[in-house]
Formats: C-alpha cells, structure tokens, sequence
C-alpha cells in the first residue's frame, strides 16, 4: 500500500493565519493522496514547493541546483484535496484561511 509522512504546523504571516503542511513521500513512485482537514476554510489557491531527486543526488560545485525546491502557486485546494506527491520527495503545501 502506497502513503506518505504528513505533518501539520500553523502559520501566521502580517495576520494572515494558514497552515503548511509537509509531506515526506520516500517511495519509488508517485502518491496519489486525499488529505482532509476538517471544517477549516481555505483559499483555493496554494503556494506548493517541492524538493525532488534521487536518494544518490546531491549538490555539487559543477551541478550546484541538482537538488533544489521548486516554488509554484498551483490552485484547486480546499479543506479537502487530493494531490500527487513526487516519489522521493518532500513537499511545502502553504494554505492561507478565508
């Protein structure tokens, strides 16, 4: 069976409240996951950054952005969602309350 590691932290940015959630996806493939998050109320647009690459990657001084987060505003978000979470990734998903 196919998961993924989510963790939760709550934000506030100049007042604004949100939540980032953080998903850890070790796997060789991609996850396809539904994340519900209750009765909380969210704009329907997020700020996704994600960090990918092969477990053997690394930064280097000829390759120095061979691992680097990729930083996109990516809509359909609500307090319920699916998403397609890279394999051996972890990704950012910024959520900003109504």
């Amino acid at each position: 069976m196919s998961s993924v590691h989510l963790t939760e932290e709550s934000t506030s940015t100049g007042g604004v409240q949100g939540r980032t959630d953080k998903v850890v996806n070790a796997q060789e493939t991609a996850v396809c996951s539904s994340v519900d998050l209750g009765s909380a109320r969210f704009r329907p647009v997020a700020t996704v950054t994600t960090l990918t690459g092969s477990p053997s990657d690394t930064n280097s001084l000829s390759e120095p952005e061979r691992v680097a987060p990729v930083e996109r505003q990516v809509p359909g978000f609500s307090s319920a969602f699916t998403y397609d979470f890279p394999a051996h990734s972890v990704t950012f998903v910024r959520l900003t309350e109504r």
